[in-house]
């Protein structure tokens, strides 16, 4: 490769007259700023040519773009191919402004495998660079009920914290239990390793694996767990059938559909099929700048994408894509061996577009009742910033909340909300320690500065709404100077839904009914919601605790086999001495006992 001098016109651009300076060579080229940054980039078998023709009336060409640019860089290639390649590398190194660009869409959920110990696949709307797991976007039926799903099925452990010495869910079975020796780490492991090949589609191999222990179990007579096996078994297989494209071969290959939903943006659709079974389904949006048709949006999606992954022997397409055979032997050096373009007119394959087709209208309806729904959402934003008069929009506010009786199990809690919609992973719970009287002023005090010690969980927030009146907000605003950081707050009364911000001598005048407003309420119910349900939570604890504690010969162990097979104290009471006698571990004597101490039903 050669890579020439910039061709320079000062003052307006002259695009016929730099073109008569480029060579009559394969290569890229790039438009250029008065600045130096790069506008656009383009590749080209013949440079000078493919240059003039931008002085021609396209439907593609923006004008703009060339009202920009001041200058032309380029570099002379020895083939057509090698500046296919230099082209995708340079554009996604530079992103530049009228170059097409792909982009994974975000506006749909992700499953996530923790990177732990032992492993929790949790919910999650955006991937991070964390070293976890990622599978999703999940476009397709609701996503908690794949994740419930596959948690029952491999028993990955759903717990929120990092790791319990033990929880409900290893007592009733919901998952293997690592923290309470339920399971080796080595079975864990294994389990989240099938889980791993059931999410990322890879069903053949999941149940080979499978099959090979069900058969090592019950050549050892362990047919309790090679039955358990078989089920897990019929289960993947009859939904692994589901996924099956019946009217194509087993052979494996890739398949992309591009439509525009916007002036400029368009969204591709892209399966996964290997031996015949969708394994991967994703959607990814495109910035389109130009009037680009199909074929060369599917095009600068190919070389982005396949930049980064191996391509399958197959790659079937809704547009043929300019310099078809050039796309085919660049994306053979990355596979190693030959890959095929296919433009289905007919077969099969044309089926397999008309259902992607139908797939992608859902995705787009869904994408447009998203984008309106960010839009309302900047809307109500922007309109909360003026009533309160913040400095800029908040698009991060967290509501906080206290919830006791007479000083009894008091416990805070904070919600946060980034563009109008909770954050669940932001949500915290605060038992009070330092307060032990009926006090919400200072215990909301603790609250507020226990989080604003705590910056490294979750960055400050552009607003902290606390739930009361002008007691309350003073409180939190005396927790927040004590701890030396300055964050705007407001606060809203139950009473009459009254917001107050400091310094303000009465209540901010906002509609009973404005979209503002009743995202406050939302936020400041949301944060009472999750508060009663801690304090609830935590009274239900204790009163289990204080009936149980003190029964001579009822251990720990004990009591949650009673709570496992009861699920309460009222039911315990009400269970016969027999009853209480054939839960493991109890027996005749303690079931007496029990009885006594407990009293009648």
């Amino acid at each position: 490769m050669d890579q020439r001098k910039i061709v320079n016109h000062p003052g307006s651009f002259n695009v016929l007259a730099a073109a008569s300076k480029l060579p009559r060579q394969p290569g890229v080229y790039s438009f250029l700023d008065a600045g130096g940054v790069i506008l656009y980039i383009g590749k080209a078998l013949d440079l000078r040519k493919r240059v003039a023709s931008y002085t021609k009336p396209h439907s593609w060409l923006i004008p703009a773009m060339l009202l920009e640019a001041r200058s032309i860089d380029f570099t002379v290639t020895r083939t057509e191919r090698e500046a296919l390649i230099l082209e995708a590398s340079m554009v996604r190194h530079h992103k530049p402004k009228y170059n097409i660009k792909l982009k994974d869409d975000k506006r749909f959920p992700y499953l996530k495998l923790t990177k732990e110990k032992y492993p929790r696949l949790l919910y999650v709307r955006r991937p991070l660079d964390d070293g976890a797991r990622y599978f999703g976007p999940f476009t397709y039926g609701p996503v908690s009920k794949t994740m419930r799903f596959v948690r029952r099925l491999f028993g990955v452990r759903p717990c929120t914290r990092p790791l319990p010495k033990g929880c409900i869910f290893g007592d009733i079975r919901a998952c293997l239990g690592p923290c309470r020796g339920g399971c080796t780490d080595e079975e864990y492991a294994e389990a989240v390793g099938q889980a791993a090949n059931y999410l990322s589609g890879d069903h053949r191999a999941l149940m080979a694996e499978l099959a090979g222990k069900m058969d090592a179990h019950s050549q050892k007579c362990e047919y309790e767990k090679a039955a358990a096996i078989r089920d897990q078994l019929k289960v993947i297989g009859h939904l692994a059938a589901q996924q099956r494209v019946d009217f194509l071969d087993m052979h494996d290959r890739d398949a992309a559909v591009v439509r525009r939903v916007g002036a400029d943006r368009a969204l591709v659709l892209h399966y996964s099929i290997r031996g015949g079974t969708v394994v991967a389904k994703k959607n990814f949006t495109l910035d389109v700048k130009f009037g680009h048709g199909g074929g060369e949006m599917l095009e600068a999606f190919i070389t982005q994408y396949y930049g980064n992954a191996s391509p399958p022997p197959e790659l079937i397409l809704s547009s043929a894509v300019p310099g078809r055979t050039v796309l085919e032997e660049w994306l053979g050096s990355i596979r190693g061996s030959r890959v095929k373009l296919w433009v289905p007119r007919k077969g099969p394959r044309l089926k397999l577009l008309q259902l992607m087709d139908t797939n992608l209208d859902s995705l787009a309806r869904a994408m447009e009742g998203e984008k309106a729904k960010e839009a309302a959402a900047g809307e109500t934003l922007a309109e909360l910033q003026r009533a309160l008069g913040l400095d800029g929009v908040p698009e991060v506010i967290e509501a906080y909340d206290i919830s006791t009786i007479q000083g009894s199990h008091s416990v805070g809690a904070k919600v946060r909300f980034e563009h109008g919609e909770p954050q669940k992973s932001g949500y915290r719970r605060y038992r009070i320690r330092c307060v032990a009287r009926q006090d919400d002023y200072a215990m909301l005090g603790e609250v507020l500065s226990r989080r604003l010690h705590h910056l490294d969980d979750d960055a400050l927030p552009d607003l902290m709404l606390i739930d009361g009146g002008k007691g309350q907000l003073s409180a939190a605003m005396d927790a927040a100077s004590r701890s030396g950081i300055v964050v705007r707050m407001a606060s809203l009364a139950k009473e009459r839904e009254e917001c107050f911000v400091p310094d303000a001598p009465g209540p901010v005048p906002l509609p009973d009914r404005s979209p503002a407003k009743l995202l406050l309420m939302r936020m400041r119910d949301e944060a009472h919601r999750f508060a009663v349900g801690y304090h609830r939570n935590l009274r239900a604890r204790s009163q289990i605790s204080s009936a149980l504690d003190g029964i001579e010969g009822l251990g720990e162990q004990k009591r949650t086999a009673l709570l496992r097979r009861f699920l309460s104290v009222k039911m315990i009471r009400a269970a016969s001495e027999l009853e209480l006698a054939l839960v493991d571990g109890i027996g005749p004597r303690l079931a007496k006992r029990i009885k006594l101490s407990l009293g009648p039903g």
